[in-house]
């Protein structure tokens, strides 16, 4: 193993662990600067410098046909601060934070290469849920800065979110611990008070792909059903989602509940949207103009509208494209695949369900240190090992002849 394969494993790997430590963001600069922004721009440059290297070494031959629909993504991201009015640091800075994540999905698609490799992948999870646990203990003690810490908790629950659907991709291989795990994970999410994180760890099980027989679907979808009415009458879930303290299920139904300013911003930001419809006002844009209909808010939380808004028609037609494209293309990687190389996917898989659900009320395509980068690095890892084990180098590490036909195992 050459030294910059060995960097390119470390630097897979201190990818959940940094998103973990990231939680408790603290600032290094009064002109903006965080630690957790100088260590993502780190990573950014040490990506960049490293990906040559690993791309064209000698044990891996470079396939850019899982990767060419993000390359129109990122190009045409680019391509938009040729008409911001006003081009400065934050359009460069979330262009980055968009186009990162392809970066670290194509590292470790060269890195990951061996069963072992995975192993290790799915073992530094582990560590990011000890630190988001930790930060959840410092939530509910109440003894931190509030302004501070309420700012941290929605990137933390995200990325407990992706910790969950780690967890349970390892069903059916395993019962107990991927439950325990992704349980674990909903109950931090819960005291978290975030709403979005819990429903969407929630709607993981429902979405699990490797279901054998339909009725498991059915069945799984009315216990969470349960669980989730259970959990909307708890006092935490009461309180974050009714300004009063207290609502039915009903008065959710028909949108009577807190949005945080959400609904009276977005008709607004939808409405300015229209004035630069089909190449959008370029990345970035909103952060300057959201302020002026949301109070104390820069960004839009919601990234179908985000991306209307700086990227036009165009822009949402690749996003929307290529997100869909990329669901359907791990689905049927989930239903191919076996072992450790089929527990990536599924969990890849997960994560972009939920990547797709908490779009619609939050900024998760700019939370790359926190989620999107982890979950690129999933698809990579899948992605390296099944091409390695394709190509002979390491012949059936990626299936499992042995693998446990549990009664609601879809094998592939």
């Amino acid at each position: 193993m050459n030294v910059f394969k060995k960097i390119g494993i470390w630097y897979i790997l201190a990818t959940p662990v940094l998103a973990g430590l990231s939680t408790f963001e603290l600032k290094a600069s009064d002109d903006g600067f965080t630690i957790t922004g100088l260590i993502w721009v780190a990573q950014f440059a040490v990506g960049l410098l490293l990906l040559p290297f690993v791309w064209s070494s000698d044990d891996h031959r470079g396939d850019l046909r899982p990767w060419w629909p993000w390359f129109a993504w990122c190009g045409y991201a680019w391509m938009t601060l040729l008409w911001c009015d006003n081009l400065g640091r934050r359009n460069v800075q979330e262009t980055i934070q968009l186009c990162m994540p392809v970066l670290v999905g194509m590292i470790a698609a060269s890195v990951i290469r061996t069963r072992d490799d995975l192993r290790r992948l799915f073992s530094t999870f582990n560590i990011t849920f000890l630190f988001l646990a930790a930060f959840t203990m410092l939530f509910l003690s109440g003894r931190f800065d509030e302004e501070w810490i309420s700012t941290r908790v929605r990137p933390a629950a995200l990325t407990m979110t992706l910790v969950g659907c780690v967890y349970i991709a390892g069903y059916p291989r395993r019962t107990f611990w991927p439950i325990a795990g992704w349980s674990a994970c909903v109950l931090l999410t819960l005291l978290s008070q975030s709403r979005m994180a819990t429903m969407t760890l929630l709607i993981a099980p429902v979405a699990f792909p490797l279901y054998r027989r339909k009725w498991t679907n059915f069945a799984a979808t009315a216990a969470l059903a349960a669980v989730g009415l259970g959990l909307f009458y708890t006092p935490i879930v009461q309180k974050k989602f009714f300004e009063s303290g207290s609502g039915k299920l009903s008065e959710a139904f028909e949108g009577d509940y807190a949005g945080a300013g959400r609904f009276e911003a977005w008709p607004e930001i939808y409405k300015e949207a229209w004035t630069h419809p089909a190449l959008g006002a370029g990345v970035g844009s909103a952060y300057d103009f959201v302020p002026l209909v949301w109070e104390d808010i820069n960004h839009v939380h919601n990234d179908y509208l985000r991306v209307f808004f700086e990227m036009g028609i165009i822009g949402e037609f690749i996003f929307v494209a290529t997100m869909l494209w990329q669901l359907v293309v791990l689905y049927r990687r989930t239903q191919t695949t076996r072992g450790l190389t089929r527990s990536a996917f599924v969990a890849a898989f997960l994560g972009w369900c939920g990547l797709l659900v908490s779009c619609a009320t939050d900024n998760t395509i700019l939370y790359n240190i926190y989620y999107t980068d982890l979950l690129f690095a999933l698809i990579g890892g899948g992605y390296g090992v099944l091409a390695a084990s394709t190509s002979g180098q390491h012949a059936a590490e990626h299936v499992s002849v042995n693998e446990p036909r549990h009664l609601n195992y879809h094998p592939a």
